[in-house]
């Protein structure tokens, strides 16, 4: 049997060997990573991942758990924008931004064991406070955590992240008299004079001025925090409410708020039929007062400030009107997604003159904003929303600008623009002996001293961040060994005592900035 084999000349296969193979590119990424105790460095098994896309990664989100190493993984994940986002019970939630690159990312996260606060409230030197709300609030006003004292006036506070706190105790004006348990304990009675149990601040303070400032680290276990209730003189509130009409608004719901209060309301009533309200036990002190009622199925709301000195107050008269509709629009260069997903998801209308705040508006898909029902007074507008590599650069209502104040709305105000634009600045560095550092940058114009201007980053375990999506413009970077409060960095007083630690640096419009900072210790402000 013959056989035949096929030969070819050397060159030729010389040839072959020296024309490249094409291999398919890679499209998807791996991202790996070691989850620790901030306080003991402990690695932490249990702990859930979620990986939220941002802006135009992949459509849905990714979860994985921290095995006993503490070590997380994912595989085949889409590059892009992502938010590492790390919940366990018992530690302080923790979040940071990811880029994923085709190949190989890391992330390290550390979490931080919550705090606990506890303490005992009492009416004079030692009577038991049962049932007393006590509440406990950042420096800057949020978050905060209300709880409530046990039969023998003790309370807990389990779960606290770090920071500097303000504590408080104080039930709702006169319910605190009528309290089970509190017929021995009543407040003395002054001559000439009423006298009820006004609230307490930490340690011996009667108004939030005087409260002292509480400096909590993640896993510390405070006890003896206790608080004192004292007597002060009281006084009677009466007032009518009326409706836009002038009419008696009988069957209004009436509340009464301490203008500088921690509370909500303390002291709540209904309008007789001829309008006509009475409070008793009312201490001296600024007061906002609060009332709404519904006529022809429309609520009518009010609001009026006011102060009470050393005698009754009978002359209050609150006018109730109805809302109105707003009309608004995000600019035609609002930024979209490939997709043509708009990014920038809804706007806030928050009250600056006492009132409640407006709920999240989403716009519509043309970029149109409609709210229904806005009552009168002055408002704060802002969005929110992600948008990569596009910044917010102004707000008008009509050819007012009022993106760093509030503005008054009423009746027949005009629309409501949010003008975004692209090409936003980024700024990287790095923060020296800075693995983990938790990195502020704030701009330099107090007047954008706002939460929406307010912008964060943890830095790596080389100590690198990078944080992108920036307005133009000359910013103060901070940097600090622990977590910080946003909010305090929206108070003017206390962002001043930083000034001298402060880096100065200039973000440009497209551009990518450089800076190195040295870490600061939570305890210098």
């Amino acid at each position: 049997m013959r056989t035949w084999a096929a030969t070819l000349p050397v060159n030729f296969l010389c040839l072959c060997l020296l024309v490249p193979v094409r291999l398919p590119a890679q499209t998807t990424g791996s991202l790996s990573g070691l989850i620790t105790n901030s306080i003991t460095g402990e690695p932490l098994p249990g702990v859930q991942v979620l990986l939220i896309p941002l802006g135009s990664a992949q459509a849905t989100s990714l979860n994985a758990t921290s095995g006993p190493n503490g070590r997380i993984h994912f595989e085949d994940v889409k590059p892009g924008h992502y938010e590492f986002d790390s919940t366990k019970p018992g530690f302080v939630r923790h979040r940071q931004q990811v880029e994923i690159a085709a190949g190989s990312t890391k992330v390290d996260a550390r979490l931080t064991p919550y705090a606990r606060v506890s303490g005992r409230v009492t009416l004079g030197p030692d009577h038991p406070a049962a049932g007393v709300p006590v509440e406990i609030r950042r420096r800057g006003g949020r978050p905060r955590f209300t709880t409530t004292t046990a039969e023998d006036g003790t309370y807990l506070f389990n779960a606290l992240e770090p920071g500097r706190y303000l504590l408080s105790a104080g039930a709702r004006g006169a319910a605190l008299r009528k309290l089970p348990g509190y017929s021995a304990a009543k407040a003395p009675t002054q001559e000439g004079g009423r006298t009820a149990w006004a609230p307490a601040f930490f340690p011996e303070g009667r108004s939030p001025a005087e409260a002292q400032v509480l400096s909590i680290k993640g896993g510390m276990d405070l006890g003896g925090h206790d608080l004192r209730l004292r007597p002060v003189p009281v006084y009677r509130l009466r007032g009518t409410v009326v409706d836009d009409r002038g009419e008696p608004a009988g069957g209004a719901a009436v509340q009464l708020f301490a203008a500088d209060s921690w509370f909500g309301s303390e002291y709540e009533t209904t309008a007789r039929a001829d309008g006509s309200f009475e409070l008793e036990d009312v201490r001296a002190g600024d007061w906002d007062l609060h009332a709404s009622a519904s006529h022809s199925g429309v609520t009518l709301k009010g609001s009026l400030r006011f102060s009470i000195t050393k005698a009754d107050l009978s002359s209050v008269r609150l006018e109730l009107t109805p809302p109105f509709p707003l009309n608004g629009f995000v600019d035609r260069d609002e930024p979209r997604d490939k997709e043509g997903k708009r990014l920038v998801s809804g706007v806030y209308m928050t009250s600056e003159d006492g009132g409640a705040d407006i709920a999240l508006k989403f716009h519509t898909q043309d970029g149109g904003l409609h709210w229904d029902s806005i009552y009168p007074g002055r408002y704060r507008i802002r969005p929110v929303g992600f948008a990569p590599n596009w910044y917010l650069d102004a707000i008008y209502v009509g050819d007012q600008e009022v993106l760093t104040r509030a503005v008054d709305l009423r009746p027949g105000s005009p629309s409501v623009r949010i003008v975004y634009l692209p090409r936003a600045g980024r700024l990287r560095g790095s923060v020296e002996r800075g693995s983990r550092a938790h990195v502020y940058l704030l701009p330099a114009e107090e007047a954008l001293w706002d939460e929406q201007f307010i912008n964060a980053a943890q830095t790596d375990a080389e100590g690198r961040f990078e944080i992108g999506s920036l307005r133009p413009g000359e910013y103060l970077a901070f940097a600090f060994d622990e977590p910080q409060d946003h909010d305090e960095f929206t108070d003017p007083a206390l962002v001043r005592t930083l000034l001298i630690q402060a880096t100065r640096l200039t973000v440009r419009r497209g551009e990518l900035s450089q800076v190195e900072l040295k870490p600061l210790p939570s305890t210098l402000w």
